[in-house]
């Protein structure tokens, strides 16, 4: 399972920027979900679908709901 290290970043670059656009998407997708719905909007589908991609995706991409809620964490 491929799992995303947040690289060492310029400082004044953000520390999902280098990760592959997906997981991006993927962060972006569930940023919006928690501004605009709340905690209990961000499941692994909804994110999905936000994100135009497939909930497998997520799972590759951070391997848990709590993986990418932490990298959400991270980029703020």
């Amino acid at each position: 399972m491929y799992k995303p290290k947040l690289p060492v970043t310029f400082p004044n670059e953000s520390p999902t920027s280098a990760l592959p656009e997906t997981a991006r998407r993927f962060i972006e997708a569930a940023e919006e979900l928690l501004r605009s719905r709340g905690f209990p909007a961000l499941t692994l589908n909804n994110v999905a679908q936000a994100a135009g991609r497939n909930k497998a995706q997520i799972i590759y991409h951070f391997g848990s709901k709590e993986e990418l809620f932490q990298a959400v964490l991270t980029r703020r």
